[in-house]
């Protein structure tokens, strides 16, 4: 699906419901736009006008470090004749050199089931464009510049959805992505609404959707220098600036006593530092997915940060991992770059605007292209079947992989390297000459070869990065090295994209956007990284075993502890759960440590809220 046939899909009329059998549509309705600054909290002063909005030209070929994690992008679709498809922005953690893939997945929507009592009869209500007045720099009391930040909630007072008069804000605090994408998937934050009786409302981050600060050409310009000024106003201090501003705005227009934030991955990052730092505002939290504890320079111990590749192999058979592994080895030292380029089809050019991809750099971009999809397959390790690019995705999908990897091998004990591992990927990969919607995997038009991604250690001149990598460049700075004990992928010592450099980083960032970083230890104290600071707090924080986010979560206790002990009751570990499955609308096959978490999550701020309030 094209950028603009998923906005038309978007934009329904404000007459539309969401419901159970009808998956989540987005409600834009008249849009309205709100001066903060006149505004008085009566409805009288809300002056409803026409915006046009200059939409960012997002870079689909975005270039990622390659030790960074990612987040992907989801759709949504039903199985009934009405069908919801949406784009949502969630890092899933990536391997090495292939870069950070922006990609577009399809997920399937089924019925809120299992949660409360009276979810059978529960309908969603639409949700409301508004727009609040934010400062383009949040920092400069000098300046009165402004643009429109998009907020969608729950605006009218249909007494039948949410009676709740003064019940709370339930405020999902935003992502790399626009709105409307999260607002699709996140079903719990409607029903905590609806059990605590509120309203529920998402922030759009700037930068992102229709929330551009400013509209500066230089997106458009190749040179790092004007990437840079484009994203000047882009920090997690001004994320962080937006929410409390747009959060006060709300309380004051609907006169809610309190407000609980929810978030998930990067989102549940912004979740709970918002609470942490501003509890007066902030209730309860609820933080999914959360890799708090993931920066460079605070990293516990090596375990720690070669966590993630460990957590990631474990979503695979040990048999099919040391096949892989087996693979990955072949190609290192036998395969030539001619002959991978042959096998993978990759496109002479790719990314290399400038011209062809440097032998050099070759092998080191496919090897890491493959161990990305292995990786992000693993992120979508869930227990029922969604779908990618218009394709199926089994659930358990690391099975499929492992299943399709043993049959090459039967059929061909002999082949190794780059076609045994895209042997057993066929299935997720599109084949050349398919059309589908994503370039990253040689999709959105019929094509005679693949592209693959710029590597973290070969920047492409003339290659535009895109506000995500400027955050994780500037703001996130977190390191991931593939240890000497993997039987997967290559280990540090064997392939050198597959170490953390803190020097390579910088250099990456500097040829992106002209300057280089501060250090990885200077971000990590600004955000703090005590696990107490979050544990003494009003925040529930989940993470699930199988996902490699999970390395970075607070709480975490190793690859192979089922259960942590002695753990505060805030801190929830979810058996068998992949990425921010808890935010989910429900699914008859959730497993049961997630439907349990979930109720322990409801409870838990129930009780916060309930306080609170007395």
């Amino acid at each position: 699906m094209s950028t603009e046939e998923a906005k038309a899909e978007a934009s329904l009329s404000s007459s539309s419901k969401l419901t159970r059998e009808h998956a989540p549509l987005l409600i834009t309705g008249t849009s309205s736009y709100y001066d903060d600054e006149n505004d008085d909290g009566s409805d009288t002063e809300n002056r409803p006008t026409e915006i046009q909005h200059q939409q960012q030209q997002q870079q689909e070929e975005e270039e990622w470090p390659s030790s960074l994690p990612i987040h992907s992008s989801e759709y949504y679709e039903s199985r009934t004749p009405s069908t919801w498809k949406i784009m949502v922005g969630v890092l899933l953690p990536l391997l090495v050199a292939g870069g950070i893939l922006q990609l577009s997945i399809n997920i399937e929507r089924h019925k809120p089931t299992n949660i409360h009592k009276d979810d059978n009869k529960f309908e969603p209500p639409p949700l409301q464009e508004l727009y609040f007045n934010a400062k383009q720099d949040n920092f400069d009391l000098t300046s009165s510049t402004t643009f429109p930040l998009r907020i969608l909630v729950v605006d009218d007072d249909d007494a039948t959805k949410f009676p709740g008069e003064e019940g709370p804000l339930v405020v999902y605090t935003g992502n790399e992505g626009s709105i409307e994408d999260f607002a699709n998937q996140t079903g719990q934050v409607f029903l905590l609404a609806q059990h605590l009786r509120g309203r529920p409302a998402f922030i759009e981050q700037r930068y992102f959707g229709t929330s551009i600060p400013s509209h500066d050409d230089s997106i458009n310009n190749s040179s790092s220098s004007s990437s840079s000024n484009c994203y000047q106003y882009l920090s997690t201090e001004q994320v962080l600036a937006d929410l409390v501003g747009a959060i006060a705005f709300l309380k004051r227009r609907y006169g809610s006593p309190n407000v609980v934030a929810v978030g998930g991955s990067y989102g549940g990052m912004l979740t709970a530092w918002l609470q942490r730092q501003h509890p007066d505002l902030i209730t309860a939290a609820w933080a999914s997915s959360a890799p708090l504890l993931g920066f460079a320079s605070t990293l516990e111990s090596l375990q720690r940060q070669t966590a993630i590749y460990d957590i990631i192999q474990d979503n695979y058979e040990p048999s099919c991992a040391v096949l892989i592994g087996d693979a990955f080895r072949h190609m290192q030292a036998k395969q030539s770059e001619a002959e991978i380029q042959t096998i993978l089809q990759i496109c002479p050019k790719a990314y290399n605007r400038d011209g062809r991809i440097p032998a050099s750099f070759l092998k080191q971009r496919a090897i890491g292209w493959l161990q990305n999809l292995l990786g992000l397959i693993a992120n979508f390790n869930y227990p029922y079947e969604v779908s990618f690019a218009g394709r199926a995705v089994p659930k358990n999908p690391t099975r499929k992989v492992c299943e399709e990897l043993h049959k090459k091998v039967d059929q061909d004990p002999e082949q190794l390297g780059a076609d045994r591992i895209l042997g057993a990927l066929e299935w997720f990969v599109n084949p050349i000459n398919s059309t589908a919607v994503d370039d990253s995997f040689n999709l959105g038009h019929e094509s005679s070869c693949r592209k693959i991604e710029p590597s973290f250690y070969s920047y492409n001149p003339g290659f535009i990065p895109g506000p995500w990598t400027y955050q994780r460049c500037y703001d996130l700075i977190m390191a991931y090295e593939v240890p000497e004990s993997s039987k997967m992928f290559l280990p540090c010592s064997m392939f050198a994209p597959n170490c953390w450099s803190e020097a390579e980083f910088a250099n990456f960032c500097e040829a992106s956007f002209g300057h280089k970083p501060q250090s990885s230890q200077s971000r990590a104290d600004y955000f703090g990284t005590d696990q107490r600071s979050f544990v003494d707090n009003r925040i529930v924080l989940i993470n699930g075993r199988l996902d490699p986010w999970g390395y970075a979560g607070v709480g975490y206790s190793g690859r192979n502890t089922k259960s942590p002990n002695g753990l505060p009751g805030n801190v929830m570990w979810m058996d068998g759960a992949a990425h921010h499955l808890d935010l989910w609308w429900p699914h008859p096959d959730d497993p049961p440590s997630v439907v349990e978490t979930r109720r322990e999550a409801f409870q838990l701020i129930s009780k916060w809220v309930t306080d609170a309030s007395q």
